[in-house]
């Protein structure tokens, strides 16, 4: 990594420390995992519950009842993404930047670089929760439910660079709301029963997008050891890896084209 995107990227990081606003979700995030834990410690257990018992109940508990906190990451996704360049522009700051020896591109990619560690900071609560208990309970991590982790990260990912590229095209209101359209369409686009004159339409727009949906159930199955080959869940996480760059070269295109002065 060259030290201009070091740079910006440690500039982004620094800047959101002071949000108030991120300060106050990963105090959600840590509040979600305690009633996470606390609702599991309450509920009916068997007599006879091995460590290894245990520790499936744990990941359960957190990755396939997680809603909540997959919820919270996928408004900082929004959040961060969307704002990753119009913060910039909306009070000028992006003048400042560009008249050092940085490219519009660097300040995108370094942005989201930023942002990507605080989204992956908040991610890693649950990740280190779950990591730790299976290796206190099993005395070991399975490979596969890593790469499960490793997919939902990706996917983390995916939808920040999604919001970032949306965001350095247009305001961040417009980048939100097409940003949630995306979202919507991948919930929708998979529901059974649809008419065919709504589902063929949906389905022929999904064609062109990443639905990192499809892939939710590869990765939830990974995560709780029910998957038997690592086959699926590894193309989940490289379809998910190609279109997070597919996206940033986008981003970089689109703030390199956009007109940053005000119009009067």
């Amino acid at each position: 990594m060259s030290p201009r995107l070091i740079v910006l990227l440690r500039r982004q990081v620094l800047r959101l420390r002071s949000n108030r606003s991120i300060a106050v979700g990963f105090a959600f995030g840590v509040v979600f995992l305690l009633l996470m834990i606390l609702g599991m410690s309450l509920g009916p257990r068997g007599e006879n519950q091995t460590a290894s018992e245990l520790s499936f109940e744990i990941r359960q508990y957190l990755w396939g009842r997680g809603s909540a906190f997959d919820l919270l990451a996928v408004v900082f996704a929004i959040v961060l993404g969307s704002s990753v360049v119009n913060d910039d522009i909306k009070i000028g700051t992006i003048f400042g930047v560009l008249a050092r020896p940085v490219s519009r591109r660097d300040v995108f990619l370094g942005s989201w670089l930023g942002s990507a560690i605080v989204l992956m900071s908040l991610e890693s609560l649950r990740l280190l929760t779950s990591i730790g208990t299976s290796i206190a309970l099993e005395r070991r991590i399975g490979w596969v439910t890593l790469l499960g982790m490793v997919g939902v990260v990706a996917g983390h990912l995916l939808r920040l660079a999604l919001f970032a590229a949306l965001g350095a095209w247009l305001s961040t209101a417009a980048a939100t709301c097409l940003g949630l359209g995306w979202i919507v369409l991948e919930a929708v686009v998979l529901v059974p029963g649809l008419p065919i004159w709504l589902a063929y339409p949906l389905r022929a727009v999904a064609a062109l997008l990443p639905l990192t949906k499809v892939q939710g159930d590869i990765i939830s199955k990974s995560i709780l050891e029910a998957m038997n080959t690592p086959g699926p869940t590894v193309e989940a996480i490289a379809y998910r890896i190609c279109w997070t760059l597919v996206l940033l070269a986008l981003g970089g295109m689109a703030l390199k084209r956009r007109e940053l002065t005000p119009r009067i």
